[in-house]
């Protein structure tokens, strides 16, 4: 049986509340229910609201470098400052609240989880309500994808917006726009973006190095390290044996694995630093990180 609403999908299930038949794009799960979109919202609205009453998993990412975890009962964008409570060294919240100020901040991370793991399949059948599509760049050269509700984001000091990746573990991101060096549709950012790659590829005009190549190290360079592994992966692929290519490969994924260990997403740096020692088994750093990684897991699991 077709979907009315998407003729090429097939049917899955339908909506208790009113009957309709739909594809997995117009059914919607909710506590082991199945609902249409309509019914569907308001269901996930409220359970939305009622976790948002709860302490809010907050990671701050101060404009210094620094990353605080921890909670907060109320947070108002519209204020100067929020309370902040850290996490302490047991994963428990610290007794001790600070305060912190907006204009020392970078963002504000409001998290699923502070290890990267949750429920993925849950995520998958939340409803978002897509806004106007953004990309920002930050002052320290990290680039955020999303889209955001907030009419006024041009104007106002910070606004929130959603990410792109609807299985992300960010379910928000608090943007501090001092800390920003623009806000930009993804149209604008990806010509500027284009007439970078052009400015830096011309400077190297007359080395024997492919524009390819190139592009990768001016991804590397500005530590788009995710950019820059896509990259060198491709043209490794084409060809195996350049050495070059391959070491330039590792050095990406293994800045990604470094920045998976700092968002406390070690499942994903393991991944990432296994797949080093797959294409290199004599990474030496790579060996030495990912015996770290697994030597304090051990300690954690004997504590």
């Amino acid at each position: 049986m077709r979907c009315l609403m998407h003729p090429l999908k097939e049917v899955v299930g339908y909506c208790v509340e009113c009957g309709a038949f739909g594809c997995d794009e117009c059914i919607f799960e909710f506590e082991n229910q199945q609902y249409c979109k309509k019914h569907y919202a308001p269901l996930e609205r409220r359970a939305r609201d009622k976790a948002k009453k709860e302490r809010q998993r907050l990671v701050v990412h101060v404009e210094d470098g620094r990353i605080l975890h921890g909670t907060s009962m109320a947070l108002n964008p519209q204020n100067d400052s929020f309370i902040f409570n850290p996490m302490d060294k047991n994963g428990g919240v610290a007794e001790k609240a600070i305060k912190i100020d907006f204009e020392q901040l970078k963002a504000v991370f409001y998290v699923r989880s502070y290890d990267g793991k949750f429920d993925r399949k849950s995520v998958a059948n939340e409803f978002r309500q897509e806004g106007r599509p953004i990309v920002v760049e930050f002052n320290d050269g990290e680039i955020l994808t999303g889209f955001t509700h907030n009419m006024d984001f041009q104007t106002k000091p910070r606004f929130t917006m959603i990410p792109e990746d609807p299985l992300s573990n960010n379910v928000s991101v608090l943007v501090e726009r001092k800390a920003t060096l623009g806000v930009f549709s993804p149209e604008e950012f990806l010509k500027r973006e284009q007439e970078a790659i052009d400015a830096y590829v011309a400077e190297y005009e007359g080395v024997s190095v492919s524009r390819e190549e190139l592009t990768g190290d001016y991804f590397f360079k500005r530590h788009e390290f995710i950019k820059a592994a896509k990259v060198y992966e491709d043209l490794y692929k084409q060809d195996p044996e350049n050495l070059g290519i391959r070491s330039k490969l590792n050095s990406a994924q293994y800045n990604i694995a470094i920045n998976f260990i700092r968002k406390h997403q070690v499942a994903r740096a393991i991944h990432m630093l296994e797949a080093i020692l797959a294409l290199d088994p004599k990474h030496e750093k790579g060996k030495r990180k990912l015996e770290q990684i697994h030597q304090k897991i051990r300690d954690l699991e004997e504590a």
